[in-house]
């Protein structure tokens, strides 16, 4: 895997093969394909590299096989975003949208904008509870151990040790550890409701995605019957043609009406790649960088 032969070969390590495997998902899936396949060849059940021949299948249109690589990772990895994320839109180019909703909301979870929002939401907890700590009394304890001469000369040593319980009871302090614990609960209702906030508009976000994405794969599949409908016109037509029992213009109608249906089916096949790509972005496969 070291010999250069082409832009779009992978030189160096194992590492390096994967990070350009995974750039391949998106401009060349059958490339990023093949490497998969090499990469584990060489390192066999290589989890990263399982998820790479996963989505390259999912790209590719292969569902079957796809299914049969990302299942076991689902599983084995509830916690990797990227893994969860591909797993949904399998769901949901499977027609599962309850699975897939359910597999988008476990990445969603684990998206790393939320994560910073939830360990925002816990440090102000934390110093909530340091506020409160103002209301209770504090209990302090010294002591101390040595030896010591009251004598000019320095002789006559003697041990001396004390020791010393302090409790201190706040009684009155002008309010000042109420208005902290007001304070304090204040600015942790403000993280938890950006916190919440931010989760409904990334649960609204992949939903009207998951939604488009649905539709896209529903219309390419209308689209997918019609070229087959207009081939087989097309052929009916061709067959009638040479027969001497049609003319021309119904055959270049024809021939237009098979055009016109692998136009549509270009563009259909377009529109899936743009909800993929919006659902990857909805998800924060972005943000996971």
């Amino acid at each position: 895997m070291t010999e250069d032969v082409g832009d779009d070969a992978p030189i160096g390590t194992i590492s390096d093969a994967l990070r350009h495997a995974e750039q391949l998902l998106t401009r060349d899936p059958g490339l990023a394909l093949r490497q998969a396949v090499a990469i584990l060849e060489a390192a066999p059940d290589h989890p990263q590299a399982q998820f790479v021949l996963g989505a390259a299948h999912l790209r590719l249109g292969d569902h079957d096989a796809a299914r049969d690589v990302l299942g076991p990772l689902a599983t084995s990895q509830p916690r990797a975003p990227a893994v969860q994320l591909e797993w949904g839109l399998l769901l949901a180019a499977g027609g599962d949208i309850d699975g897939a909703i359910a597999a988008l909301e476990r990445a969603v979870a684990l998206r790393p904008d939320l994560a910073s929002s939830q360990q925002n939401v816990l440090s102000f907890q934390w110093n909530f509870r340091a506020a409160k700590l103002g209301l209770f009394p504090t209990l302090n304890l010294d002591g101390s151990y040595g030896i010591n001469s009251s004598s000019p000369g320095g002789g006559q040593f003697r041990n001396s040790s004390s020791i010393g319980l302090d409790l201190a009871v706040p009684i009155y302090d002008r309010g000042a550890t109420r208005a902290e614990t007001a304070q304090a609960q204040g600015q942790l209702d403000n993280a938890v409701a950006q916190l919440v906030a931010e989760q409904e508009s990334v649960q609204l976000s992949v939903q009207q995605a998951l939604v488009n994405l649905v539709a896209s794969y529903a219309a390419l599949s209308q689209t997918n019957v019609e070229l087959a409908k207009a081939q087989d016109v097309l052929r009916s037509t061709q067959a009638q043609y040479k027969a001497g029992v049609t003319t021309l213009p119904l055959l270049l109608n024809a021939q237009v009406g098979l055009t016109q249906a692998l136009t549509d089916e270009v563009s259909a096949v377009y529109t899936v790649r743009q909800s993929e790509q919006a659902l990857l972005y909805a998800e924060g496969a972005n943000a996971a960088g």
